[in-house]
Formats: structure tokens, C-alpha cells, sequence
């Protein structure tokens, strides 16, 4: 896998976080959610996958490459774990503004592993 993905939801993810901010309503809270709990199962599966096939291969290189594809799909397990739980906190009105503070003033953002992380952000990476 490249980084095309990692940088593509980066992206989506920090426009959506900036439209959240201010929306009336929980549509941005629940999509979040929504996408959290898919990027979670999905991952979830994809590391089971991984870690199966690591443990199939006799090749030490396939295996190597298997356990890295998985450990890939545990950091987006993480990643989709705390997109729900912004979610929730997007769900409340008023209290969904302390995730501008997290975001434009402590600039912390959990990111995907090969995403290219903008120089104002203090990338949290597993």
C-alpha cells in the first residue's frame, strides 16, 4: 500500500473537522461515527488477515511484510476508535467547539501512518 490513501483521508478528515466546528446539528458528529466504526471492522479484518498470513508464510520475507501490513491495519483499528469518539463529542452542541482548541490551538491530530502531516500539526502516531 502507498501513502495515496493515508494522504487522501487525511485530507477528507481535516476538511470535514474544520465543517464541523460550526454545524447546527449532529450530521457531522454521526458521520464521523458512521466512518469510525467502518474504518474500525474493515481494519479489524484486514489485520486478522495480515496476522493469518504472517503465520502461514515460511518465507522470512513474506512474513516480515505480512506482520508490517498488519501492524498498518492496527494503527487505522486506533485511528477509527478515535474518529468515534470525536464523533460523540461532535454530537453536543457548544462542547463540539473544544475540538477546535484540540485542533487550531494544541494543533494535536492523530494521523494515519504514512500520511504527510502539515508542519503545523503535532502528528500522534502509534
Amino acid at each position: 500500500m502507498d501513502n495515496t490513501l493515508d494522504q487522501s483521508l487525511g485530507n477528507t478528515e481535516r476538511t470535514k473537522n474544520r465543517v464541523a466546528y460550526f454545524w447546527i446539528g449532529g450530521l457531522p458528529g454521526a458521520l464521523t461515527i458512521i466512518a469510525g466504526l467502518v474504518e474500525t471492522i474493515a481494519a479489524l479484518a484486514t489485520a486478522i488477515f495480515y496476522g493469518l498470513k504472517s503465520l502461514c508464510h515460511r518465507d522470512i520475507g513474506k512474513k516480515i511484510t505480512a506482520q508490517q501490513d498488519a501492524y498498518r491495519a492496527l494503527n487505522f483499528v486506533a485511528h477509527g476508535l478515535a474518529s468515534m469518539c470525536r464523533g460523540v463529542v461532535e454530537l453536543i452542541p457548544i462542547f463540539n467547539l473544544t475540538l477546535l482548541i484540540y485542533d487550531e490551538v494544541f494543533k494535536l491530530r492523530m494521523t494515519y501512518l504514512k500520511e504527510d502531516v502539515p508542519q503545523k500539526y503535532n502528528a500522534i502516531r502509534l
